[in-house]
């Protein structure tokens, strides 16, 4: 995931697709963030473009407004005035020739090999399509994951997570069409990126995926049998796959020169704007959900190196982390705290799928409900002044995006979990079952999750055999 300047910071597999490694940015999320800071500051105007639209948009899509707020600035031409920062601008220029491109590559893979430790076994392959071609590709090989797609989508619904006018599948399709901006496929060596010009965003990128391509190359990224799992471990090894890649692509960054900082933060704006689309009308929660391995992923992995480099990294793709748990606090991997064993909950309805939430998704349940999660709504509210940003404090903006654009504080001492997810009638509904390390920690999980589901109001709470807390909730 390139280094987005303001971005705030999930389980999902958003980078993988049968094997697939991809880098993925939703870069709009520091957009929203950006228009937060600048309405905390009264000296600093946002300017609304002559050309936003006032009026209602159609069928729910991008640009839908209320009668009750405007429309928020349209992705084309988005009307926001950012002072302090690059102008946002799209690549120029004559698109680069395979010489070209091959003799760039070559010089990236050296940097990659330096910085990783590691040696190329042999060149790699790169594929370099048009924004529309690539986008076309992404969503191709998307919708061949449209089944554990909608898995987890059942998961978010029920949960409360995305909202009831969310259609939870396309939403994630949507999110990872715009988000995705390279991938390496390990099953036939090729890496794919978007842009025909060599430009720094484009360099990052590639940076990114050489990572994986080398990784690939020495310790072997092909692991069918965690793709199918869905008890944490996939989630844990994609954070690790893509923290490690997050780890040598921001080293690039960092050790580039002021107009290339420069340049690379205006093209990260010009595509935030042209993500914009996917979160007018989506869920700031899901992009947070679909960022989180990279954002959680580099800090174990830098955790990991700290403690003994790039052997260190090397060892941990053979004595894998198995936990979301492990991914947030590096001392449960180094102790080798695993999961407790949970059963499944029996249900009452017509089971759907069943799985582990882990302690990162446990977190975003409960900063979910009550706040903005919309990206049209919130820009809209804070064009119009209904949200005066600089009236609040850290904690107020937090409940007000839901956790959608902040980090999320997630339980402490959790042990395990297991959840069905059902249908009951026309409902889609989940069970969880938790455990945790001390009764402490219990107690003190049971009393937020209490405060969230009277809050929120559909969920049941219960502690099956006293050492459980169990949570049902329809949707």
């Amino acid at each position: 995931m390139p280094a987005a300047p303001f971005a705030a910071p999930p389980p999902a597999r958003p980078g993988r697709t049968a094997g697939l490694v991809a880098v993925a940015a939703l870069l709009v999320l520091a957009l929203a963030a950006t228009a937060i800071a600048l309405g905390r500051s009264p000296d600093t105007p946002v300017a609304a473009s002559p050309s936003t639209s006032a009026g209602k948009g159609s069928g729910g899509q991008a640009g839908t407004t209320s009668s009750t707020r405007r429309t928020a600035p349209s992705t084309r031409n988005p009307g926001l005035t950012i002072p302090g920062l690059p102008t946002p601008s799209a690549p120029s220029g004559p698109k680069a020739t395979p010489e070209e491109i091959k003799a760039e590559v070559l010089e990236l893979q050296r940097f990659v090999a330096e910085r990783r430790g590691l040696s190329f076994k042999n060149d790699v392959d790169v594929q370099v399509l048009s924004a529309a071609d690539f986008k076309a590709r992404v969503r191709t090989e998307f919708e061949k994951e449209k089944d554990d797609l909608a898995r987890k989508g059942r998961v978010y619904k029920a949960l409360g997570i995305v909202g009831p006018d969310v259609d939870p599948t396309e939403a994630q399709l949507s999110l990872l069409g715009d988000g995705v901006l390279g991938f390496y496929d390990p099953a036939t060596d090729v890496l794919v990126v978007r842009g025909e010009r060599i430009t720094p965003f484009w360099r990052e990128v590639v940076v990114h995926e050489l990572t994986h391509a080398l990784d690939d190359q020495q310790l072997d990224l092909q692991r069918p049998d965690i793709d199918q799992r869905t008890d944490g471990s996939e989630w844990a090894y994609l954070a690790l796959v893509e923290g490690n890649a997050k780890r040598i692509e921001n080293d690039y960054v960092a050790q580039l020169d002021a107009d290339d900082q420069q340049t690379l933060q205006s093209e990260m704006l010009q595509l935030g704007l042209e993500q914009m689309g996917a979160l007018m009308s989506g869920s700031l929660t899901l992009a947070l959900i679909q960022e989180a391995p990279y954002t959680l992923g580099e800090p174990f992995v830098r955790a990991i190196e700290r403690n003994g480099g790039n052997a260190a990294v090397d060892r941990a793709f053979g004595d894998l982390p198995t936990t979301a748990e492990q991914i947030l606090h590096p001392e449960k991997y180094t102790a080798r705290e695993g999961a407790k064993e949970v059963a499944p909950p029996d249900v009452p309805g017509t089971a759907t799928g069943d799985g582990v939430l882990g302690e990162y998704l446990t977190g975003v349940m409960l900063h979910t409900g009550g706040g903005v999660d919309n990206l049209g709504d919130l820009l809209g509210q804070l064009l119009d002044g209904q949200i005066d940003p600089s009236t609040m404090d850290e904690q107020q903006l937090t409940d007000m995006l839901g956790g959608g654009l902040t980090a999320i504080d997630t339980p402490d001492g959790w042990g395990g979990d297991r959840y069905v997810t059902y249908t009951e009638g026309s409902k889609t509904c989940i069970r969880v079952d938790w455990v945790w390390d001390t009764d402490a920690a219990r107690r003190s999980f049971l009393r937020d999750l209490t405060t969230w589901a009277t809050t929120d109001g559909k969920g049941k709470i219960e502690s099956p055999g006293g050492d459980r807390v169990r949570l049902t909730r329809c949707a």
